[in-house]
């Protein structure tokens, strides 16, 4: 998670979360990661709208799902299809072929993005520790969620 980004365009936010955030480990991999975003925020926005951004791309550069979290106190001019300025930036890489873990994991994003929760925590005082561990395991709820639902069509879909 990177805290405090300090860029307001789109294409400098993605290049500062990936550069800060330590799960894109070499200089090599924050390269194809980086590019592999804006190849894919060139075609259409990833700006989902409130307040959050899940650009993403596919590379050989990551060999499993990578996802960094970038935070703006102040909001990024992202173009987002609800105009509003993005507050919680997603980054996420995947290797070509794990097409699976790809949309589940954007699914989860897009899910998330539309519950009250995210608005709420960043107008609460917290570390940046307790932000990071508060949606990890929101994230991760969803995510196994996901993975029960495709398990079991038959479940609710909570909301």
């Amino acid at each position: 998670m990177v805290d405090n980004l300090q860029s307001t365009e789109k294409f400098q936010a993605i290049h500062e979360v990936v550069g800060r955030a330590a799960v894109f480990a070499s200089g090599r991999q924050r390269a194809a990661v980086e590019s592999a975003v804006v190849r894919r925020e060139h075609i259409q926005t990833t700006g989902i709208g409130h307040g959050v951004a899940a650009a993403h791309g596919q590379t050989d550069g990551v060999s499993e799902v990578k996802i960094a979290l970038g935070i703006s106190r102040t909001g990024i001019d992202y173009h987002a299809v609800d105009g509003e300025p993005v507050r919680l930036l997603f980054v996420l890489a995947t290797p070509p072929d794990n097409h699976r873990d790809y949309l589940t994991a954007l699914s989860g994003i897009c899910r998330l993005s539309k519950r009250q929760f995210f608005s709420d925590l960043l107008t609460r005082d917290m570390t940046e520790q307790e932000l990071q561990q508060r949606i990890c395991r929101a994230f991760q709820d969803e995510v196994d969620g996901s993975y029960a639902r495709r398990a079991d069509p038959n479940s609710p879909d909570p909301k």
